[in-house]
């Protein structure tokens, strides 16, 4: 699942990625760790997640939300990606 982006390099960057439910919405990615189901299947790259080993289960609507520090102030960006198995 890609993530991509217009911050400039060398800016923090606080990336969380989240999963859009029916019944809710729940964290894939918080704090710089996997939960759930994800947890020891997936990896980052860059800001963008791999999934190994995908199901059916996995299929859904997924938002990476980056957050940045600059001068300026705090930046955000965020993106929406359905992933179908």
């Amino acid at each position: 699942l890609s993530c991509k982006h217009k911050f400039s390099k060398g800016m923090s960057l606080r990336i969380e990625w989240k999963k859009i439910q029916s019944q809710g919405v729940s964290f894939v990615y918080y704090n710089s760790e996997f939960t759930g189901d994800l947890r020891g299947r997936a990896e980052m790259l860059n800001t963008g997640i791999r999934i190994r080993n995908v199901t059916r289960k996995d299929s859904g609507t997924y938002r990476c939300e980056i957050s940045a520090k600059s001068e300026e102030g705090q930046r955000l960006g965020e993106a929406t990606i359905t992933l179908t198995v």
